[in-house]
């Protein structure tokens, strides 16, 4: 079975693959875009590609997992990420991934927002749940991670036009109904 490369995409090849593909993909669908066509928007060598990529959509699912973990690292340094879904973890979620919007956008209309769901839930996996979690916490984990995903959705195809803080408002009162 092939093992995707894990590849670390800040100052590599892998960001301009993965902006040149969210560009293209504003224009046409995924299996239109070639990689000939891909590896000269990005002004990298196919063999760049090849040497890193399974295929067009590994890229952009290795570009995501790049945003998680500059989400991790910003949020941990500024002391937004705990333990607790608390509203400040959840305003800094919505404030952090308004700037990924285009990209977001980009996966929903290709039929692709699996990936954002995936990235998510294994964000939940990686660094929320403890090892070892029973299955409560499990499903109260992925619970949770569905339903910040879906809002996610809704306001990027509502144009964002709420705040941060509404959001934030919003899941947090979905979430956690029972507190203030």
């Amino acid at each position: 079975m092939y093992q995707k490369k894990r590849i670390s995409l800040p100052d590599t090849a892998g960001v301009y693959l993965a902006h040149a593909l969210i560009e293209l993909m504003e224009k046409k669908s995924l299996e239109e875009i070639s990689i000939t066509e891909l590896t000269k928007k990005a002004g990298v060598s196919r063999m760049s590609y090849y040497r890193s990529f399974s295929s067009k959509q590994h890229i952009l699912e290795e570009y995501l997992q790049s945003i998680v973990r500059r989400f991790r690292a910003e949020g941990e340094q500024e002391g937004y990420l705990g333990k607790d879904h608390s509203y400040d973890q959840l305003l800094y979620s919505f404030q952090f991934f308004r700037q990924y919007s285009r990209f977001a956008l980009c996966l929903h209309n290709a039929n692709l927002s699996s990936i954002l769901l995936d990235g998510l839930n294994r964000y939940m996996e990686s660094y929320v749940l403890p090892p070892k979690a029973n299955f409560i916490k499990r499903c109260r984990s992925y619970a949770f991670a569905g339903a910040l995903y879906n809002l996610y959705i809704q306001w990027l195809l509502d144009g964002m036009r709420q705040s941060e803080e509404t959001m934030a408002k919003i899941a947090y009162r979905f979430m956690y109904p029972h507190e203030k």
